[in-house]
C-alpha cells in the first residue's frame, strides 16, 4: 500500500544523529535510550518513530487521503535545505526561517503524546455528545463529527499547529546555539520542548508554558551540533553554547521525552537525569504559596476523614 508507514519523527530529521561510527556495509544506526537510561538499542533512523496510515486521512467509504503526508514531506524537504545552509553558518532569509519555524511548529504537534492528548479530549467529548444524543433520543452527529476527529487526532494535532502555533513562531525570535562537544545536543521522541524559566515564581497549575508567555523558549536540536531556540528576545542568529547551556538543555530534551532519548553515541550523563532543585524566589516559598499548601493539606485531611467515614457507613 502506497506510504503506509509514515514517520514521528522524520528520517531526515533522525539521520543527522546515526553514529558516524558504523561500520563499512553495515546500515547507518542512531542510539534509541530509554528515558531512565537502562536500555539502548541500535535502530536505522527509517525504522524507527513510524507508524502505520499515522497522517492518512480516514473518512468512512472514501479513498486513503495523503494530503497531510504531502504537507510535511514539503516541509520536510524544505527543512533539509536550509539546515544545509545552517551547518555553514550562512545568513539565513526569511523564507528560510520560516521554514525553521514550520519545521519546529509540526515537530511540536506531531509526537505520540500529543496526539494521544488531543485524541483522548475528542473521544470524551464524543462520548459526552453520544450521551445527550441517546437522552434526547436525536440524530447522532456531534458525536460521529467528534469520533471522525479523535480517529484522525494527529492530522488535527499538525493542522492546528500550522494554523495557529506557525504564526506565532514566525512573529518570534530565533537563535542557533552550536557546540563542537563529543556528545553535543541530543534530541528524543519529544524533540521539541516548551520551557518558561521562570514558570517556578508562578503556582503549580499555571506553569504550563504558551507561545504568548513573555519568557517562554522553545527549544529543538537540529543536529548533535546546533539547537534551535525561538523565543521573544533578540539575540545574534548563531551563537556557542556553553557548557552550563548544553548540560541544561539536554537535561530538559531527556526529561521531557515520552519513552525514548537519541545520543549519537550512546553515551548517557548522569547530569541528565538529576531532580531539579526548588530555587530560593519559588512560589513555593512566598507566603501566598505557603498558605496555599497548608489549605491544601487541610483538604486532603478533610477528604481522607469523610472518605473513612463513608466506608464505615
Amino acid at each position: 500500500m502506497e506510504r503506509k508507514f509514515q514517520h514521528v519523527i522524520p528520517n531526515c530529521y533522525l539521520k543527522a544523529w546515526c553514529d558516524p561510527r558504523t561500520p563499512d556495509g553495515q546500515c547507518p544506526f542512531i542510539w534509541r535510550i530509554s528515558k531512565d537510561g537502562q536500555r539502548r538499542v541500535k535502530r536505522a533512523p527509517g525504522k524507527s518513530f513510524r507508524a502505520n496510515d499515522r497522517y492518512t486521512i480516514k473518512i468512512p467509504g472514501e479513498p486513503r487521503n495523503l494530503i497531510a503526508e504531502d504537507v510535511l514531506g514539503r516541509i520536510e524537504n524544505d527543512y533539509v535545505g536550509v539546515i544545509e545552509r545552517l551547518k555553514q553558518e550562512k545568513v539565513l532569509d526569511i523564507r528560510d526561517r520560516a521554514c525553521l519555524c514550520a519545521f519546529a511548529a509540526v515537530m511540536h504537534s506531531r509526537t505520540t503524546a500529543m496526539s494521544d492528548h488531543w485524541r483522548s479530549i475528542w473521544e470524551t467529548i464524543g462520548n459526552q455528545a453520544a450521551a445527550l444524543e441517546k437522552q434526547h433520543n436525536s440524530e447522532p452527529r456531534t458525536s460521529v463529527y467528534a469520533s471522525r476527529f479523535a480517529e484522525n487526532a494527529a492530522v488535527a494535532a499538525v493542522s492546528g499547529a500550522l494554523q495557529v502555533a506557525l504564526p506565532m513562531l514566525i512573529r518570534m525570535q530565533m537563535t542557533v546555539l552550536f557546540t563542537d562537544d563529543e556528545i553535543g545536543f541530543i534530541t528524543s521522541d519529544t524533540p521539541c520542548v516548551l520551557f518558561d524559566p521562570t514558570s517556578y515564581r508562578r503556582a503549580p497549575g499555571l506553569r504550563s508554558p504558551g507561545l504568548a508567555d513573555r519568557n517562554v523558549e522553545l527549544t529543538l536540536p537540529l543536529t548533535p551540533r546546533h539547537l534551535l531556540v525561538i523565543f521573544h528576545h533578540r539575540a545574534p542568529f548563531y551563537q556557542r553554547a556553553t557548557p552550563e547551556i548544553l548540560e541544561g538543555v539536554n537535561r530538559k530534551t531527556r526529561f521531557d521525552c515520552a519513552k525514548e532519548f537519541i545520543s549519537w553515541n550512546g553515551e548517557i550523563k548522569d547530569s541528565w537525569f538529576s531532580p531539579s532543585v526548588l530555587p530560593e524566589d519559588a512560589w513555593e516559598n512566598t507566603k501566598e504559596g505557603k498558605e496555599g499548601l497548608a489549605r491544601r493539606e487541610r483538604f486532603r485531611a478533610y477528604a481522607d476523614v469523610r472518605e473513612d467515614e463513608s466506608r464505615r457507613a
